[in-house]
Parts: structure tokens; C-alpha cells; sequence
């Protein structure tokens, strides 16, 4: 799907990512804004602004905190229920993860 506008990938993307930057550099390549303004697009080798996929990362600020996001959505369904949910969160850093996170 094509993304529109800033306000779309924040309320329909939720998983956290790391920031592009910090990994190998030749892994992810920015691409700007793709010609929205406020985004900065992040991807694999190979993608542009019209083949997006799910290592694609999006960048954006929001009251002067940088925010990473993965072109992906996490839902569980209840067998039987109809019932779904979006992806629990995680407080783990992905950064600078230590052996106490994986008790919380």
C-alpha cells in the first residue's frame, strides 16, 4: 500500500525500530521524504519510494523526540473469538539489550 501522509504511518504503524543509521553502512540507504514532508524513509538495498517493504524504516519527529518505525503490523487473533489485538509492547532496548530485560 502507498503511504500518503505523515499522520498515516503514525496511527497504522506501531513497532519500534533502530535507528538505520547506527547499523552496517550499506545495510539501509535514506531516500528522504519520498515526497512526504515530515518522513524520512529508510530502506534495503535495491527499494526506492515506490517499492516500500516490510525492512523499509520510517523516521519522524514528534514534540522534539525522533521516532523509528517498521513498515509492519504485528496482530494476535483469538482462535474462535473474533477477537484480535495489536502487537503487546516491550519496553527491551534494542540498542543496548542486558540479560535483567528479559524478566520484564
Amino acid at each position: 500500500a502507498e503511504v500518503l501522509s505523515l499522520e498515516e504511518v503514525m496511527d497504522a504503524l506501531h513497532l519500534g525500530a533502530v535507528d538505520p543509521n547506527s547499523l552496517d553502512d550499506e545495510l539501509y540507504s535514506e531516500l528522504g521524504d519520498c515526497g512526504i514532508p515530515g518522513l524520512t524513509v529508510f530502506t534495503t538495498a535495491g527499494g526506492d519510494c515506490s517499492n516500500l517493504s516490510v525492512d523499509t524504516i520510517f523516521s519522524f519527529e514528534r514534540k522534539s523526540k525522533v521516532f523509528f518505525v517498521k513498515n509492519s503490523k504485528s496482530t494476535v487473533s483469538i482462535a474462535g473469538s473474533g477477537f484480535s489485538f495489536r502487537n503487546p509492547v516491550h519496553f527491551n532496548s534494542l540498542s543496548d539489550p542486558e540479560s535483567r530485560d528479559m524478566y520484564h
